[in-house]
């Protein structure tokens, strides 16, 4: 899939981000540096590396006469080291705290450490890459380990917020799966999924607009919005070029009928319009809806 949509060009990006279980999958990580394109994956603690490139031996006869068909890394190399390993091997000014992203209550810091490492491929060494520690504070800290085959100049500041980009797309799936029936499909095909999948993404991002529109900040914004229109009027007083009010109607509950009506039946026919609304109001717990 990856491949297919770096072949079609419609989507330009630099980065993929992916979870333990596509980090441990060393093909997988292979092909995502084929495309050109820069990996930041999650892997496990015993993943073996290099803190220097091993020395390689060529085919060539062996010692005991029997010719050797493929390379192989010289015995007197050094092992390599699991990532828990070296963790325990980098010293204290390694360690930097850097900010990862803006959390519900407040930013979220964290430490991280990154060093340059040689992967292994095939028992073989890999083209070099960043090992980056994350270590969360408190104390009981859980720490994560990634593989990143970023250039070597890239500042290790642009590494810090890629480590949490995971968490928004897990928190979209999640509110997609519940509020717009995400997993809720029975496809047999192909096609069908990803016409599913469209359509519960584009019903996700009309209500992400909507609960934007609707925020408390935005609603008591001065500021003439979308989904503040009747602030329009006082906004235009204190300026001295005219504001066009947005392409939208607002409807509240005090205009909204609470019932469809037929269009042979006349606005004002509804009897007891008071009591209907307040009804409304009570069953609802939106304010207003915004057709755009």
């Amino acid at each position: 899939m990856i491949t297919a949509l770096h072949q079609r060009g419609v989507l330009p990006f630099r980065w993929v981000t992916c979870d333990e279980k596509y980090g441990r999958n060393p093909a997988f990580l292979a092909g995502i540096a084929t495309l050109g394109k820069w990996y930041l994956a999650e892997v496990p603690v015993d993943t073996r590396v290099w803190l220097r490139t091993p020395a390689i031996e060529p085919p060539g006869p062996g010692l005991m006469g029997r010719p050797r068909l493929y390379s192989r890394v010289k015995p007197n190399a050094p092992r390599p080291l699991e990532l828990r390993e070296l963790l325990l091997q980098l010293p204290r000014g390694a360690w930097h705290r850097r900010k990862i992203q803006e959390g519900s209550k407040g930013p979220l810091v964290v430490e991280l450490a990154c060093v340059r490492v040689t992967p292994i491929r095939d028992a073989m060494p890999a083209p070099r890459c960043w090992a980056i520690f994350r270590r969360s504070l408190g104390a009981q800290p859980e720490t994560k380990y990634y593989l990143c085959n970023a250039p070597a100049n890239l500042p290790p500041t642009e590494l810090a917020p890629l480590t949490a980009m995971r968490w928004p797309v897990e928190t979209t799936f999640e509110e997609a799966k519940g509020e717009v029936g995400l997993d809720h499909f029975e496809t047999r095909t192909w096609q069908g999924w990803h016409h599913h999948m469209i359509q519960s993404f584009l019903a996700h991002l009309f209500l992400m607009h909507i609960r934007l529109l609707f925020q408390k900040k935005a609603l008591h914004s001065p500021r003439p919005r979308l989904g503040n229109s009747w602030h329009v009027q006082s906004a235009t007083k204190l300026s001295a070029s005219p504001i066009s009010p947005p392409f939208c109607i607002t409807v509240n509950l005090a205009t909204m009928r609470p019932t469809a009506l037929m269009p042979s039946v006349p606005v004002h026919a509804c009897k007891n319009e008071p009591r209907i609304i307040a009804k409304a109001k009570s069953r609802s717990n939106n304010r207003s809806l915004v057709v755009i």
